[in-house]
């Protein structure tokens, strides 16, 4: 396991080929550790075959008391280790090792959040001395549900910083193509010609990443920017 970028009290996102797989969640981290007493929780996503964490670590001193500020910091993982159902939370009374070391802290719980061919996340959460308890591992699962809808939304938020703002007329020409209309319709409904709606579109497709007009209305959808 190779671990990377250790920092105190920031957040790091883990990369592959120089785009963010996991995004941060400080504020879910202090919810699960105050909610379910964990010591260590860990944000996984895998995809194209490739794994990474961002953690968040309470140290713990002699007596058990929090001495230090949590540490967060990414690591890679193994991709065989996530969950291949998103359905409910669940015990690894072995522990999965996620946390950098030494000494190593073992993950025990796993709150699948997404489980598909192409990506996959769950937090896992661990800490030392007890296991959870059957009662915290429902718990967990009551929770999963609004876990997911946070995760979806983080990624939403994302898309959208990373997403270089349509013109007033690029979104009117966007919103015309999601209903079906034909770039000579478009011109018509703008009293613009053809060859501007072109323009339009080349500038939607440069500013999504894509090179069509279906894939720039998916994109521009899942971004939470364009009502279908």
């Amino acid at each position: 396991m190779h671990t990377t970028a250790l920092r105190h009290g920031r957040p790091v996102a883990p990369e592959v080929a120089g785009a963010p797989i996991v995004t941060p969640d400080q504020d879910t981290a202090w919810f699960l550790h105050s909610a379910l007493g964990c010591e260590v929780a860990a944000l996984v996503a895998a995809e194209c075959g490739t794994a990474s964490a961002w953690l968040m670590i309470w140290p713990i001193d002699a007596v058990g008391a929090e001495a230090l500020p949590p540490v967060t910091t990414r690591t890679s993982c193994d991709a065989n280790r996530l969950p291949k159902q998103a359905d409910t939370a669940f015990a690894c009374p072995g522990g999965v090792e996620l946390t950098p070391g030494p000494p190593p802290v073992r993950c025990q719980l796993v709150v699948p959040l997404q489980a598909g061919c192409t990506r996959t996340s769950a937090w896992y959460l661990g800490r030392g001395g007890r296991a959870f308890s059957p009662e915290e591992v429902q718990l967990a699962t009551v929770l999963a549900p609004g876990l997911r809808l946070r995760l979806h939304r983080s990624a939403v938020a994302a898309q959208q910083s990373d997403l270089e703002p349509l013109t007033a007329r690029e979104q009117g020409v966007v919103e015309l193509v999601a209903r079906g209309l034909t770039s000579r319709a478009i011109a018509r409904q703008f009293d613009i010609s053809e060859r501007t709606v072109h323009k339009h579109l080349q500038h939607i497709y440069r500013k999504t990443g894509n090179r069509d007009r279906l894939s720039a209305v998916l994109h521009l959808r899942d971004a939470g920017l364009l009502m279908l």
